[in-house]
């Protein structure tokens, strides 16, 4: 004879909570045309949240013609370990990119990147791409999310690899900031949202990134004579940083690359 197990009122009231637990947990789906209250985009946000909360802390500075960058070793699950800062964008280049925020949007970033440069060379047999051209790429490329159709547009051949290709789209902005380094260029930092902003001396990103750029405002790099002295700079503020948001010394491995005139990094 088949038995039927007939659950008690107390066990039908605990499944109950139990999936009112579950759906109440889990955060509402948010569409990428959502606007805040001040018409902002919501999903924008979050993504420059994830670089700046999460993401490895890293300032670039110039010396004359050369670009120090300084990050520390702190590595976290799903996110950029700084074993590796800096990332050239094409073979003989002197132009390299460093990101901030999460690992798998960063890589697939800078392949991005190296394929555009590998199809422009193939086209072109230009090697040395502007600043200018590779950030009007890296913006146009972090706001393909939002599905944009350029094809109606007049076009000077500044396109991303996806519009080569088949279109190609994903369904949230990228948590990452980029900068893009040149010796004898301004840094150049881009944001999610794919806008970009100079800068002619320093520019931090990722976690405490705007302490440390309050604290390097106090210290005008105008005053530095030599390049061991930005280092030295650079490296004390990041270790006292951690110091007053972790309340303990920093153990972690302190990681410096310095961008030559050359475009070499030492």
């Amino acid at each position: 004879m088949k038995s039927t197990i007939i659950p008690s009122s107390n066990s039908l009231v605990f499944i109950l909570f139990l999936f009112h637990q579950t759906v109440t947990a889990s955060s509402p789906y948010i569409p990428v045309t959502a606007l805040d209250q001040f018409g902002n985009s919501v999903q924008l946000q979050n993504a420059r949240q994830a670089a700046i909360r999460h993401g490895r802390l890293l300032v670039a500075a110039k010396f004359k013609e050369s670009i120090v960058v300084v990050s520390v070793d702190t590595p976290k699950l799903g996110h950029l370990s700084p074993n590796k800062i800096l990332e050239p964008v094409w073979s003989n280049s002197d132009t390299y990119l460093a990101c901030t925020g999460i690992k798998a949007d960063a890589t697939f970033v800078i392949l991005t990147m190296r394929d555009y440069c590998k199809q422009l060379w193939e086209r072109t047999n230009v090697e040395q791409i502007s600043q200018e051209r590779l950030t009007l790429v890296l913006s146009n490329t972090l706001l393909e999310f939002m599905g944009y159709n350029r094809q109606a547009e007049l076009s000077d051949g500044i396109s991303t690899p996806q519009e080569e290709k088949e279109t190609t789209t994903w369904a949230r902005p990228l948590g990452i900031q980029t900068l893009i380094l040149t010796p004898s260029r301004p840094i150049v930092l881009v944001e999610p949202s794919g806008v970009a902003t100079s800068h002619d001396h320093v520019c931090a990103i990722g976690k405490d990134s705007a302490a440390v750029m309050k604290s390097l405002q106090e210290h005008p790099l105008d005053s530095i004579t030599t390049l061991q002295e930005l280092k030295e700079l650079l490296v004390d503020t990041i270790r006292q940083q951690h110091q007053r948001s972790e309340g303990k010394p920093s153990h972690g491995e302190i990681i410096v690359q310095v961008i030559s005139k050359n475009g070499k990094v030492e």
